[in-house]
C-alpha cells in the first residue's frame, strides 16, 4: 500500500499541472459540446407535429373529433395557437391559444384523438361550410430565441344537422 501510494506521488510529480488540468478541462469540453447542441439543435429535436387531420364529412350539432400526431423529445415551455378557418376567405370563426409545459413520456401515443373543443381550448359552434384548422406551437427553448411550428389541416366540411 506505501509502495502504491509512494508511486503515485512519484508519478503526479512527473505529469506536474496536467494531471490536475486534464480531468476539469474534460469536464468543461463537455459542458461546452452540450450548451452548443442545446443552441444549434433545431425546434424538431424538442418538439415534432407530424399532422393534424380533421375527418370530413361531419355533421353541425355533433360533437367534432380530430387526429393529431406529434412528438416530444425533450421537455420545454411553450404555447400553441388554434384557429378554425373559412377556407374561402380565411376568416377565423373560432381561435383560442394557451401556456403549457411539454414533457416527454413513456409509452407516449403519437396519434391522438380529440375533440375539436379540446384542442382548441373551448367550444366552437361551426356552421355548415368547408374549413381549415391551423395550429402554431411556439417553443420557448434554451439559449434561442422563440421558434414557431405551425401545422394545417386539410379542408374539412361541416354538414347541416341530420
Amino acid at each position: 500500500m506505501r509502495h502504491s501510494l509512494a508511486f503515485a506521488l512519484r508519478r503526479l510529480r512527473r505529469l506536474g499541472f496536467a494531471a490536475l488540468l486534464v480531468p476539469p478541462l474534460i469536464l468543461v469540453a463537455g459542458q461546452a459540446l452540450r450548451f452548443w447542441n442545446d443552441v444549434t439543435d433545431p425546434a424538431s429535436a424538442y418538439f415534432d407535429p407530424q399532422m393534424i387531420a380533421v375527418p370530413s364529412p361531419q355533421y353541425m350539432g355533433e360533437p367534432l373529433y380530430l387526429f393529431y400526431r406529434r412528438a416530444i423529445h425533450r421537455p420545454f415551455t411553450g404555447r400553441y395557437a388554434v384557429t378554425v378557418e373559412l377556407e374561402r376567405g380565411g376568416f377565423p370563426v373560432c381561435d383560442n391559444s394557451t401556456d403549457h409545459l411539454y414533457r416527454p413520456k413513456p409509452n407516449m401515443q403519437l396519434t391522438i384523438v380529440v375533440s375539436l373543443a379540446d384542442f382548441v381550448g373551448e367550444p366552437c359552434a361551426l356552421a355548415p361550410g368547408d374549413y381549415v384548422l391551423r395550429a402554431t406551437w411556439w417553443l420557448f427553448l434554451p439559449w434561442h430565441h422563440e421558434q414557431a411550428i405551425t401545422r394545417e389541416s386539410g379542408v374539412f366540411t361541416i354538414l347541416p344537422p341530420r
